[in-house]
């Protein structure tokens, strides 16, 4: 039998404004912010690395982007969030990047 890993287990929700406010609150006061890419439109190939998180959150809100991925550090693992909007609300999807 081959020894073949794990695909990292993924979360997935839907983000109101409390919630995105209390998500980027927590980001900025528990984590270590290793990377925030802004994704421009769905099929530009080129996004934009930035390291600002209330700006990338204030383009997310205000629909000038399609939406952010922030890698950051945290509990002693390396996460991978992404933050879409879709059907007129923001999604959260979340991957562990240790594997």
């Amino acid at each position: 039998m081959s020894n073949v890993s794990k695909l990292p287990e993924l979360h997935q929700g839907y983000m109101d404004t409390l919630k995105l406010t209390q998500y980027r609150d927590d980001l900025e006061n528990l984590t270590k912010i290793q990377e925030i890419i802004i994704k421009h439109k769905a099929l530009q190939m080129i996004n934009t690395k930035v390291h600002n998180l209330d700006s990338s959150f204030e383009l997310l809100v205000g629909r000038a982007v399609i939406g952010l991925q922030i890698r950051y550090h945290w509990n002693m693992h390396n996460w991978c969030d992404t933050l879409v909007w879709r059907n007129e609300r923001i999604s959260l999807i979340r991957i562990c990047c240790d594997h």
